[in-house]
């Protein structure tokens, strides 16, 4: 990203990428914010407030989001929402899910004579990395395969068997033959890759080249590191017509939304591992079986995007900062790219089509039509599937485990709940609970007098 240039006119204070300063705008304001001084006050010599720079990461990255909306993303503006997600995740899971900054070009897309170099001094001198890798049930990684463009690698691991490192030969006896047999011990670490796939959501012979490649370039960057790939675990897949990497995705039919769908990719398989661990259900190859949902709105995942980065600005202030919402008309503060209108960040609904999953068809089902008060027929145009009453009930919720309704043995590597058996936290049947109470909406906008309204909800 070029830096951005200084307006003219404006005074020495103006932030930088990497130094951000507190600065006034033009916030609206309903009375609900507090007054604002009337001239500008700096707040970094205020006792015990975070100084500006604090933020500069996530500031860059939500700002990056805010600057254009057809553009491919920077790789921190797709991580730091991630990290938000993953801090996000029950206690017991936060241990076992990881992931790391994205992929960078020059690993994933270098000539081959290069990979040695590159790989060890980005992977294979970084011990953090390999730690967070061996530590992990599941290993999410967003690539960046090529510039702007990026695939989503997902690993299911286990542990397994490895001589004891505590095996003393001195004190133990020899077998018949008079060798000691050092015995074996479960690793502390993962090691052994059950299950895993790149998913790029591209349907063209030049995204499985993409994907391809990729493959080769993590095998080749993990093997080394003492990390083993279970014969046929990689999960794709393949017809005569059809080729994808599980879970199935939508198809990306533009040149600049592979962010936004790998973040989109890695919140459903989040979700689908909380289900595992909600349900005390053993991990299963539903997480890679099932597809994603077939309606992904560009939009709204960015938009989903800049929410969780600026929570990470508010949590990198101490909490000692909110949302608040700037008037612009025209984005024009990076060199090297026109400015344009801000109504250009706009929503752009027209080309956005909804995916029958598991195919490459695009179909919005038609209205329901109630045939009696138990069956509802639903017919999908394009889908050439038969209505529900002649065909098998399909899952209405993408990331359900296959299997969750039956007794399933409870993942070693997740607690079990103290509830016991599944749907122990459901209430009973009789007790209904109560409705929560009604929001009052603060003044001038409150339905009831100021005498009679509720307490204020802030």
């Amino acid at each position: 990203m070029p830096p951005r240039k200084r307006p003219r006119n404006q005074d020495a204070s103006y932030g930088t990428v990497t130094s951000p300063v507190f600065s006034r705008a033009s916030v609206l304001d309903n009375g609900l914010i507090g007054e604002k001084p009337a001239n500008k006050r700096s707040l970094t010599q205020e006792r015990g407030y975070p100084p500006p720079d604090e933020a500069a990461e996530d500031l860059y990255a939500l700002n990056s989001l805010q600057l254009r909306r057809d553009r491919p993303i920077e790789p921190g503006s797709l991580i730091y929402p991630v990290f938000y997600l993953l801090d996000s995740l029950p206690r017991a899971l936060k241990r076992r899910v990881r992931t790391w900054q994205p992929g960078i070009e020059e690993v994933f897309n270098c000539p081959q004579s290069d990979f040695q170099v590159n790989a060890g001094k980005e992977y294979w001198s970084t011990r953090t990395f390999w730690n967070a890798v061996k530590s992990s049930e599941y290993f999410i990684w967003p690539i960046q395969a090529e510039i702007g463009r990026y695939v989503t690698a997902i690993f299911h691991l286990r542990k397994g068997l490895v001589n004891d490192p505590n095996f003393d030969p001195d004190d133990s006896e020899a077998s018949n033959d008079g060798a000691k047999d050092v015995p074996q011990v479960m690793s502390d670490e993962y090691f052994i890759i059950d299950a895993w796939s790149v998913v790029d959501a591209v349907r063209s012979n030049e995204a499985i080249q993409r994907v391809n490649r990729v493959r080769n370039r993590l095998q080749q960057l993990f093997k080394p590191e003492g990390i083993v790939f279970r014969p046929g675990s990689y999960q794709k897949h393949k017809t005569a017509t059809e080729r994808w990497s599980l879970p199935w995705v939508p198809p990306q039919t533009d040149d600049w939304s592979s962010g936004l769908r790998s973040f989109a990719l890695i919140r459903q398989i989040l979700q689908r591992i909380i289900d595992f661990y909600c349900t005390e259900t053993a991990h299963n190859n539903s997480l890679f079986n099932e597809p994603t949902s077939g309606w992904l709105n560009v939009d709204q995942v960015r938009h989903e995007m800049m929410g969780y980065c600026a929570m990470n600005c508010i949590e990198d202030m101490d909490y000692n900062a909110r949302i608040a919402i700037e008037a612009i008309d025209e984005i024009n503060s990076i060199a090297g790219i026109r400015r344009i209108a801000a109504r250009r960040l706009a929503p752009n609904n027209n080309n956005k089509s909804a995916w029958v999953p598991h195919s490459d068809k695009n179909g919005v089902p038609k209205k329901p039509t109630v045939v009696n008060s138990n069956v509802v027929n639903i017919a999908n145009s394009g889908a050439g599937q038969s209505s529900p009453a002649s065909s098998p009930p399909q899952s209405s919720h993408a990331s359900t485990p296959s299997g969750a309704g039956s007794p399933n043995p409870v993942s070693p590597g997740i607690p079990q709940h103290s509830g016991g058996a599944s749907g122990a936290n459901s209430p009973p049947a009789s007790a209904s609970p109560s409705p929560a109470p009604a929001w009052t909406p603060p003044l001038p906008f409150a339905a009831s007098s100021p005498s009679s309204s509720s307490a204020s909800p802030f």
